[in-house]
């Protein structure tokens, strides 16, 4: 019992003098310092000036006349298949990617020239990917930004860009989607063909599918009537029927040796400011892809052009 008492006053006695022996805890951290916010956070800068370079940068002005016409918005879509990278082992023994040229996969910017500057816009490979908004003009040209061959031994000055061809743009629409595509013999994208469709949600239905087909097969799409079958080619609208739900449900397919392939099988859900898109193309075939054909399908929201805030001199120089 004694024993026993006297080894637990020892162990009480060896944790007191660690905690003695502890270093004592930091300082405060100084004013401004620390895990709070940094030193001038909240400050109002909306008075500061802006740097020449970043009012270039800001945006773009359109004139008078441009903001009288009205704005559109144009998304891109390069439709094809994506070659994968070449991979082989070097003497070493190392993975090394082969080179490609550039061109050898689509271009991924787009522009559009207004009568101040020029317009961006992000091309998305096979589906339906950001828009841009652009004046409104009877006939415009759009080009793509050909991306400069690390391979070339002169120099660039300045963006490569290159005419694709023209937009006509109807008085009434408000969201065009121009696909480009090469012909399968082509080896680049030097020279895409394209054609430009009016997805204005005010010309669909939301059950109204706008479908694509870039691959060399027919596709049959079975949604509760039918079926309905795309050739080769065929770009512009079905009307689907919905289910009780306010869905549209959907089988596509195509025939692979004879035999009907399934591609896809999905509900996808409607609503009033989106509509559907069904995209198809040509892909090597494989146990995959025994029909040699890949697609992508689902809805996309469409939102109204806006005019862009006021991005002259005048303004930017404005507190």
């Amino acid at each position: 019992m004694k024993k026993t008492v006297s080894v637990s006053m020892l162990v009480s006695v060896l944790a007191a003098a660690r905690l003695m022996a502890q270093a004592p805890p930091p300082p405060p951290p100084p004013s401004g310092g620390g895990d709070g916010p940094p030193p001038g956070a909240g400050r109002d800068l909306s008075s500061a000036p802006v740097p020449a370079a970043d009012k270039a940068a800001k945006g773009l002005g359109l004139t008078d006349e441009e903001k009288k016409a009205g704005l559109v918005t144009v998304s891109v879509m390069p439709v094809g298949f994506i070659p994968p990278p070449i991979i082989k082992l070097d003497a070493s023994g190392m993975p090394r990617e082969t080179y490609r040229n550039p061109m050898e996969f689509p271009p991924v910017v787009y522009k559009v020239k207004t009568a101040k500057g020029e317009v961006k816009i992000i091309g998305a490979q096979n589906q339906l990917g950001p828009s841009s908004v652009i004046p409104r003009q009877e006939s415009t040209t759009l080009y793509y930004v050909s991306p400069p061959d690390p391979k070339s031994t002169t120099e660039q000055k300045g963006e490569d860009l290159r005419p694709i061809g023209k937009l006509a743009i109807a008085p009434d629409a408000t969201h065009l989607l121009v696909v480009i595509w090469k012909e399968p013999s082509e080896k680049m994208w030097n020279s895409p063909k394209y054609k430009v469709i009016d997805v204005s949600p005010s010309k669909l239905a939301p059950n109204s599918l706008t479908a694509i087909n870039a691959s060399e097969a027919t596709l049959t799409i079975q949604s509760g009537k039918g079926p309905f079958k795309m050739a080769p080619g065929f770009m512009g609208r079905v009307e689907l029927p919905l289910n009780k739900q306010g869905e549209v449900p959907m089988y596509v397919a195509t025939s692979a040796n004879g035999e009907l392939e399934p591609l896809s099988q999905t509900v996808v859900s409607t609503a009033t400011d989106s509509r559907i898109f069904l995209v198809a193309w040509e892909a090597p075939k494989s146990r995959a892809t025994p029909a040699g054909v890949m697609m992508t399908v689902g809805s996309k929201q469409l939102v109204l052009p806006t005019l862009p805030p006021d991005t002259s001199q005048a303004a930017l120089d404005r507190p």
